[in-house]
């Protein structure tokens, strides 16, 4: 399947879904603005093109990727989640987007990050998350 491109946004879209969420969408404008700012790292520093393969996923879609743990939730479902892959990426350097990703997006949890490569069963990718408006909310009153 040939991938969705849109001239001056550096990434690609796996599908026109998936382009569609990201331009029209109430995807949360944080993760938005991640995933432009990895796209043009990308191309720029490594002459890629960051592809989304998923971003906004419904319950039943969750629960289809997830069949032996129905009650597992995903910050895809509250769209603030996406996946991508870079064609022809090795993996070390998929850990140095992620590392960077991390460094100038850190996430307001501890224990969390915003971006993690890793592979759950479906094939190894970049996986993008930001936090709740509240948590986020909760971290700066903490700050003060």
């Amino acid at each position: 399947m040939p991938r969705l491109i849109i001239p001056g946004i550096p990434l690609a879209f796996k599908t026109k879904r998936i382009r569609d969420e990201f331009l029209d969408a109430p995807l949360d404008p944080r993760l938005r603005a991640i995933l432009l700012e990895q796209g043009w790292h990308i191309a720029h520093e490594y002459g890629y093109l960051y592809e989304l393969t998923d971003l906004i996923r419904t319950r039943s879609e969750q629960r289809a990727l997830y069949p032996n743990d129905p009650d597992k939730r995903s910050v895809h479902e509250f769209r603030r989640g996406a996946d991508g892959v870079i064609r022809g990426f090795e993996k070390s350097d998929y850990r140095l987007i992620e590392a960077w990703t991390n460094k100038y997006f850190p996430y307001q949890k501890a224990k969390y990050r915003t971006c993690k490569y890793h592979d759950i069963g479906h094939g190894a990718h970049l996986h993008n998350q930001v936090t709740s408006i509240s948590a986020m909310q909760d971290f700066f009153s903490d700050q003060s």
